[in-house]
């Protein structure tokens, strides 16, 4: 799965929605809560996050003509599976799914607009490494559009906790009234507590993985709306990271066959409580 453009234009048209909105709300006025907590040099709170984390890949050109023997995997790949045959790579994908974050908030303030954000956090989630994998040599398959024969779909699963420290300049907008709308921009230093796993056992069956690098690093951008509350500020943010490092541990398997660079990605929604 790629992250485009288009996904850098859903976050810009979040954004300008969310900058929209406080000034939308100017004229509901309402008497100013916590009306000195943006003069403070530093406060605390948490965040609970969804997320959607997934793979930038890079193929390697002509990758499905490369031909490959049975014999660099096992029988993981299906209980058809003969080390005397030959086989292709038709198509990988990347398949993502829900996952969630827990974190900690601290902010220093810079500036009457400006914010350093350090959000230490925990993220769980999992992506599907989807394969397509075809053979001349089975004659009972269905064929596809080339004369070859598809065999089946293999998965290479990940489920990965990672640990994140990701540190962010925000700027926020003239409060109006009791919301405000904000930027964010930085960095965040990833460490993948499952990433040089390359086997996980379910059962009697094996899902078989692509060894990755345990650290990581990404650049980040996000915007969301923060609402002043009696007691405490709550905020709904929007998030993309673009994962900057080559994760990908070549291992010369017909797993990695078909690529020569995997980064991560990631989009993410939270809720934080300051």
């Amino acid at each position: 799965m790629r992250f485009r453009f288009k996904s850098i234009g859903k976050v810009i048209a979040i954004a300008a929605i969310l900058f929209v909105l406080p000034q939308n709300l100017r004229a509901q006025r309402q008497p100013n809560r916590l009306p000195n907590y943006d003069n403070q040099l530093y406060h605390f709170g948490f965040i609970l996050a969804f997320n959607q984390m997934s793979f930038n890949i890079n193929y390697i050109e002509d990758y499905q003509l490369q031909p490959y023997s049975g014999a660099m995997s096992n029988n993981a790949w299906d209980q058809n599976w003969n080390e005397n045959y030959t086989y292709y790579v038709a198509g990988v994908s990347c398949v993502p799914s829900p996952g969630f974050t827990v974190g900690i908030v601290g902010n220093l303030r810079l500036g009457r607009y400006f914010d350093l954000r350090l959000v230490p956090s925990l993220s769980f989630g999992r992506r599907d490494l989807v394969y397509y994998m075809y053979s001349p040599d089975l004659k009972d398959s269905p064929r596809t559009d080339n004369g070859f024969y598809i065999i089946q779909a293999g998965n290479s699963m990940w489920d990965a906790v990672v640990i994140e420290l990701p540190l962010h300049v925000k700027y926020r907008s003239k409060r109006y009234n009791n919301f405000a709308a904000y930027l964010i921009g930085g960095g965040n230093l990833k460490f993948d507590a499952t990433g040089r796993k390359n086997t996980n056992k379910t059962d009697s069956n094996q899902i078989i993985k692509v060894k990755t690098k345990l650290l990581d690093f990404a650049a980040e951008i996000g915007a969301g709306v923060d609402f002043y509350n009696n007691y405490f500020k709550f905020g709904i943010e929007v998030k993309m990271s673009w994962g900057l490092v080559n994760i990908l541990e070549k291992e010369n398997q017909i797993l990695d066959s078909s690529f020569d660079k995997l980064r991560n990605n990631t989009f993410q929604i939270s809720l934080t409580f300051e």
